[in-house]
């Protein structure tokens, strides 16, 4: 129960903090694109911001926790792979981001990478 709560946590966590740079930037960035995953005529979007987090934030939580727990890795080989699993991350929401929004690719990886790069920076000061 406790590892489930710790899930919870960090994806809430994520959320809290890439939420609203991939809002911000989405309202910057946005053209003619029409989503049905979005509200407020294709300016709030919360719903892909969950789904996309949902689908890849526990997903790294766990590898990661299988690697420090699991594995005789050293630390800094742990992180390594962490990051390079991370870029990895990126471009699969950024992909996702794509679709859901009904957009280009090039926007949908500007909003992974931009709030994705925070939050992984972020994750050293927590």
């Amino acid at each position: 129960m406790e590892d489930v709560l710790k899930l919870l946590y960090t994806l809430g966590l994520t959320l809290v903090i890439e939420y609203p740079i991939v809002q911000i930037l989405w309202i910057a960035i946005r053209k003619e694109e029409e989503s049905k995953l979005t509200l407020w005529n294709n300016k709030i979007i919360i719903i892909p911001a969950i789904i996309v987090n949902t689908l890849t934030n526990p997903a790294i939580n766990v590898f990661a926790s299988y690697l420090w727990r699991e594995t005789l890795i050293s630390d800094s080989g742990i992180w390594t792979i962490l990051t390079i699993v991370e870029i990895f991350i990126w471009i699969l929401e950024g992909v996702l981001y794509k679709y859901m929004l009904n957009t280009k690719l090039w926007k949908g990886l500007a909003l992974a990478i931009s709030a994705n790069f925070v939050s992984y920076m972020a994750s050293f000061l927590l």
